[in-house]
């Protein structure tokens, strides 16, 4: 074996890609798997107060297929339903992880209504991951 040919198999076992003797690596799909992506909540305490500090910490995490996660994806984070809360996203891309933060804070009380979603790389198709609601007291 080539040493260009072991490096290429120990880096794709090292991303968790099974190799075979005598086969070619397959390569991880880089396709959002919808089902696989997930939202978290922080803190998940209640009640956060709409006093324009209590803050929400969304954490999104985008995955193919094989729940590996997949970096360098544009997360979008749209507000919906309620009035007076805002958004702040730090970075619009995802990180090694897979991971994407955005922080909600309210300053008026209700129930606020966000809608996740990413893009595909290649033909630009937005992908639905969650809608998430919040309350602000």
């Amino acid at each position: 074996m080539s040493s260009r040919r072991a490096l290429l198999v120990m880096g794709l076992l090292a991303l968790g890609v099974p190799v075979g003797c005598g086969e070619e690596p397959k390569v991880p799909s880089t396709r959002v798997a919808s089902e696989k992506c997930s939202v978290d909540l922080s803190p998940s305490t209640d009640p956060l107060r709409a006093n324009g500090e209590d803050t929400m910490v969304v954490t999104v995490t985008v995955r193919n297929e094989n729940a590996m996660p997949l970096s360098g994806r544009a997360v979008n984070v749209q507000m919906g339903t309620g009035d007076g809360f805002t958004l702040r996203q730090e970075k619009s891309l995802t990180d090694n992880q897979g991971q994407n933060r955005v922080e909600v804070r309210a300053t008026t009380p209700g129930t606020k209504t966000l809608y996740v979603s990413t893009t595909e790389l290649e033909g630009g198709l937005r992908v639905s991951i969650a809608e998430v609601s919040i309350d602000f007291r």
